[in-house]
């Protein structure tokens, strides 16, 4: 089984997608004053189905680098595997975590509908 650092149910809108930034050091990144936007591909696709406004937390201080994304019912509604990335932009200036390779996701199909 492989390793996937998010695993939800397809549909399943209570599930969310939380982060912690980190500087290639692996120290956490302040995300005050940053903008930071969610992109999620499938890894067979050629474009991002999911490019979004992301919540950095409001207490940079206690919770360094601490993002969370919550998905519209169109961004898990089909079960698959995912690239997952964060895009932080400052002052016209954008950086993308993680730096190197990109987060898993999978979307698991549900039993019913």
């Amino acid at each position: 089984m492989a390793n996937y650092d998010y695993v939800l149910k397809r549909g399943d809108r209570q599930s969310r997608f939380v982060s912690v930034l980190k500087d290639p050091n692996g120290n956490p990144v302040d995300l005050t004053g940053k903008t930071v936007k969610f992109i999620m591909r499938q890894v067979s696709a050629d474009t991002a189905k999911v490019s979004a406004a992301a919540t950095p937390d409001p207490d940079q201080a206690a919770n360094t680098g601490r993002v969370t994304y919550d998905p519209a019912a169109a961004d898990i509604d089909t079960a698959d595997v995912y690239y997952v990335e964060w895009q932080t932009t400052q002052a016209g200036l954008t950086l993308t975590y993680p730096n190197g390779w990109h987060e898993i996701a999978k979307i698991v199909g549900d039993l019913g509908s």
